[in-house]
């Protein structure tokens, strides 16, 4: 958001202020993809941040799904370096090719190859119906060594911004979501199809909840 819009969330953390900050300027870090310079910027800020006590790096990589695997594998190269782990929110909130079952695989070939420590965050949000085989998938990955552990929020309801990639077109397919199942933050009113349209359009930073996620996956 800052290398590549010169949006300076000031601190603030993803949800609690940055990616709003930068959806007010109108910024293109999620449908752009890096270039050589602004990957090396990146990479310099990510060190810094280590330099100046981070705990790891996280790759919010499911809002930024344009992203190439090559400028992920550079985060983890980094965080090998600094001998410390990475914490993902994987590609593709969905339960259809590709699915969130894919976005985990990813991260797990990642941290299997640089030998880094991985969180994969929001396992039953992002997997949804294919919860069961993600689990497994991490517990394949941890009997074979790797250093990975999965997180889930203990509730069957998520919050993301109403511009997010995976709310566009086909979401109900992807998730098994309905419209009604997506509720304004700020307001408290349901979804309909006419109204996710103009919020996408009109204000696509405003927070909504999403209950994607049915209590036998969690």
């Amino acid at each position: 958001i800052n290398v590549m819009d010169g949006v300076n969330a000031k601190g603030l953390g993803f949800y609690s202020g940055a990616i709003q900050a930068a959806g007010r300027k109108g910024a293109t870090w999620s449908t752009k993809r890096a270039d050589p310079k602004q990957l090396e910027a990146i990479i310099a800020s990510l060190e810094h941040g280590l330099r100046q006590g981070g705990l790891g790096i996280g790759i919010p990589v499911g809002y930024y799904k344009v992203v190439g695997a090559p400028e992920v594998n550079e985060v983890v190269r980094l965080a090998k370096r600094y001998d410390t782990f990475i914490a993902a929110h994987v590609r593709y909130l969905s339960q259809i090719p590709p699915s969130g079952y894919l976005g985990i695989e990813e991260f797990l070939a990642l941290a299997s190859v640089h030998d880094v420590p991985l969180i994969v965050h929001h396992v039953p949000s992002n997997c949804m119906g294919l919860t069961e085989r993600c689990l497994d998938l991490i517990d394949e990955a941890q009997k074979r060594g790797s250093k990975v552990a999965g997180e889930f929020y203990p509730y069957t309801f998520g919050i993301t911004v109403v511009g997010a990639d995976f709310l566009g077109p086909g979401f109900k397919d992807r998730t098994g979501m309905d419209y009604t199942d997506l509720t304004s933050v700020k307001t408290g009113e349901k979804m309909t199809e006419a109204l996710l349209a103009k919020h996408r359009k009109e204000n696509p930073t405003a927070l909504v909840l999403m209950h994607n996620i049915n209590e036998r996956a969690m």
